[in-house]
This record gives C-alpha cells, sequence and structure tokens, in this order.
C-alpha cells in the first residue's frame, strides 16, 4: 500500500453526515470516501485544464488552416487563370 499521511479536515455537520451515509449504502469507510472525492476532484480539475488547451489549440489550429486555405485559394485563382489564358491562346 502506498504510504499514507493523516490529516484534519473540518466539514459542515450535514456534508460529514452524507459522506458517512454514502459510505453505508456503498461499503465504504468514511476516510475511502474522502479518498476517492479528493481523486475525483484532482483528475476532474486535470481533465477541465486538458479540455481548454485542447480548445485554445484547435483555436490556434483553426486560425492556421484558415491563412493556409487562402494562400491555396490565392495559387487556385491564379492557376485557373493561366488555364483560362492557355485555353484562350490555345
Amino acid at each position: 500500500m502506498a504510504q499514507t499521511k493523516r490529516i484534519a479536515v473540518t466539514v459542515p455537520r450535514g456534508l460529514l453526515e452524507e459522506v458517512d451515509s454514502f459510505g453505508a449504502r456503498n461499503g465504504l469507510n468514511r476516510s475511502e470516501v474522502v479518498r476517492r472525492a479528493i481523486r475525483l476532484l484532482v483528475a476532474e480539475g486535470a481533465r477541465s485544464q486538458m479540455m481548454q488547451l485542447m480548445a485554445a489549440g484547435y483555436a490556434q489550429m483553426g486560425e492556421i488552416n484558415l491563412a493556409t486555405a487562402r494562400e491555396c485559394a490565392a495559387a487556385d485563382e491564379e492557376a485557373y487563370s493561366v488555364y483560362q489564358r492557355w485555353l484562350e491562346n490555345g
């Protein structure tokens, strides 16, 4: 088992009753309920941070993709103009 450290946490009485009730319904002691809650909170924070980073990355890539599409559109227009002139002078 991983090394553990005992901590003291102050919570409202109603919340502690909910923790104990949840533990009783699920066969968990108070410490296990709190450990699981902490793990979920930390994991959710990491997931939220990752989602924010991904959103920023997608936004940045959108700007890059738009710039690339505009460059390609200009090149396509030029190529089409050359092709049209070639057909006309044929």
